[in-house]
């Protein structure tokens, strides 16, 4: 089931300055795709701060939707999933999405020019700037006819 858009909890971010709990904690989870069959099944993970977690596998084995997941896109048919101890149902999408950071497979260019892409949705040119240097960017940019002001079209399939 894709969730809906949920109101904003009492629960804020200071859920993560909570000490002695793992950070993240996902015991028996069950999730499945009605249309396909598709069934995920998690019996005990526990992470804590300064972890690193990748996932690895083969297409279809369940990478996209761990990560779906735990951005609260899909629910879980059962099992419990706590940040710190609190329970994710208690937590708003929000605070999630801002207390994680995700990279995920499938991209999205807007038929826009460079420096419209790299700033979505914080468009100014201190963020253009550190945006386009943390993405490594900016040589690739220089070398452009336009630099950033070159149109890319949608998916950049130029």
């Amino acid at each position: 089931m894709i969730l809906k858009a949920e109101q904003e909890s009492k629960t804020t971010s200071s859920f993560l300055f909570q000490k002695n709990k793992p950070l993240l904690s996902l015991e028996n989870i069950n999730f499945s795709y009605e249309r396909d069959g598709f069934s995920l099944n998690i019996p005990k993970l526990a992470l804590n701060k300064g972890d690193f977690f990748i996932i690895v596998g083969g297409s279809g084995g369940g990478k996209s939707s761990i990560i779906d997941i735990l951005n609260k896109f899909y629910s879980i048919e059962s099992g419990d999933i706590y940040f710190n101890g609190v329970n994710f149902s208690e937590i708003s999408p929000n605070v999630i999405r801002n207390s994680i950071s995700t990279i995920f497979q499938d991209t999205f260019l807007f038929n826009k020019n460079i420096q419209e892409n790299i700033s979505y949705p914080y468009k100014t040119e201190d963020n253009i700037n550190l945006f386009s240097e943390k993405a490594q960017l900016t040589n690739f940019i220089n070398t452009l006819p336009e630099k950033e002001n070159t149109i890319i079209n949608d998916f950049g399939e130029n």
